[in-house]
């Protein structure tokens, strides 16, 4: 029952923020918003589905047992879960399957998402998800405010284009990366808050 609890609380806050940007922006990009954002969190919960019903294995289902480790270390024991996030690696615990340092500070990532949705997987994607749509809407708002005529392309190709939609969702290394890159693009000149009205 708390799971179910966890999660509806954490749903109601992604609704929340996404309703919030929803209002920043013009009647031109609004229409987009709610198709683009369903899009991309029902392929954060389709790259799941994928791992876990038809391959079995992969790095989202690493990740998520990962986190959950990580998530029940902070509960029992705080002190070492400092260690593990300040000293960037070099401390870790026995049982975690990723140990590389690309995959370890994602692994930090999925441990804080896990503690806060109670390590519920499908909720952690959708989080994921949710984060990389927020860099693609950042690019697309921005390559349309700098180049009106290429409303349609910018679209097509940051938010509906189904390789790019489909492997930067869910709870992946490659979601947070696209994400991250495509708020890279043009934070240099213009702040987040920034978008279009």
């Amino acid at each position: 029952m708390m799971v179910f609890i966890i999660f509806l609380r954490d749903l109601a806050v992604l609704f929340w923020i996404a309703w919030w940007l929803y209002l920043k922006q013009s009647g031109q990009m609004r229409i987009i918003y709610w198709p683009a954002l369903a899009v991309k969190l029902l392929a954060g919960l389709a790259v799941g589905w994928i791992y876990f019903y038809y391959y079995g294995q992969g790095d989202t289902i690493t990740f998520w047992y990962d986190g959950k480790l990580v998530a029940e270390k902070i509960i029992s024991d705080p002190l070492s879960s400092l260690n593990f996030y300040w000293d960037d690696g070099a401390f870790q615990w026995d049982g975690l399957i990723n140990h590389k340092p690309r995959s370890l500070f994602f692994v930090k990532i999925a441990g804080l998402l896990a503690f806060l949705c109670g390590g519920n997987y499908w909720m952690m994607a959708l989080i994921i998800s949710f984060v990389s749509f927020l860099g693609a809407w950042y690019l697309c708002t921005k390559t349309i405010c700098f180049f009106p005529d290429a409303y349609m392309a910018a679209i097509i190709a940051f938010l509906f284009y189904p390789s790019v939609l489909f492997w930067s969702s869910g709870l992946i290394k490659e979601s947070l990366g696209v994400g991250a890159l495509y708020f890279y693009e043009f934070s240099k000149c213009i702040p987040f808050w920034g978008f279009p009205h």
